[in-house]
């Protein structure tokens, strides 16, 4: 049987009815594996790096060395892909069957409070929906500056991102490098007209994609 190294807050420790579900990813639409636990939403990252390493759990050894990192993540960014900006709508008419698999799961993004984002209309007891661009941006802009308080104690803010955007501001962790690297680290939960508006107000340009691997390149290997 395999075992895993979780680093995870108490919430998760201490919860008698913590779950992992698959949620859709708010950028790609891929699988992004989460804990649901005591009302929380915690997303997992796995962390390895290039050198070897193994686990002991007692008289065992477990080969794979890697860490499992649950943090805490904003639900709303999940949801923010679904929700049109062009017309008032109930959840339920929107929401992925991804989000609706688990009853538990379905009730806690239908109870979200999205008045940061929408523009919310109740009709016969149900809560309507419109996505409001000046709410939209204030909301993400407030997260960019969470997320740049974060960093400002650091020396480097860029390591150990995903994003482009937040290595490439590394090497230079100026209060103008911290906001392009927290512009980045939100940018990566964001539908791309959503992270273009905002790297344009932040006055940041996209970064460049990343060119393929030699061994995936159109051609190779072909003979």
């Amino acid at each position: 049987m395999s075992a895993a190294v979780l680093v995870a807050p108490e919430v998760i420790r201490s919860a008698k009815d913590a779950k992992i579900v698959t949620l859709p990813h708010p950028r790609t639409g891929g699988d992004v594996r989460c804990v649901f636990a005591d009302g929380k939403l915690l997303e997992l990252n796995r962390f390895s790096d290039s050198l070897p390493h193994s686990w002991l759990f007692g008289d065992s050894v477990q080969q794979d060395g890697s860490l499992l990192l649950a943090t805490p993540c904003d639900a709303r960014f999940y949801i923010l892909p679904f929700i049109p900006v062009d017309r008032f709508c109930a959840l339920d008419q929107v929401l992925p069957p991804a989000l609706q698999a688990d009853a538990t799961i379905h009730k806690f993004f239908l109870t979200l409070d999205l008045a940061c984002m929408c523009d919310v209309r109740v009709s016969h007891d149900t809560s309507l929906v419109r996505l409001n661009s000046s709410l939209l941006a204030a909301f993400l802009d407030a997260a960019v500056a969470r997320v740049a308080a974060v960093l400002a104690p650091h020396d480097v803010p860029g390591a150990g991102s995903r994003s482009a955007t937040y290595q490439r501001a590394a090497a230079a962790p100026t209060p103008a490098a911290r906001d392009a690297a927290a512009v980045g680290i939100v940018s990566d939960y964001l539908p791309a007209e959503h992270a273009a508006a905002l790297r344009t107000r932040f006055h940041i340009a996209a970064a460049p994609e990343p060119e393929p691997e030699p061994s995936v390149r159109a051609g190779a290997g072909a003979g």
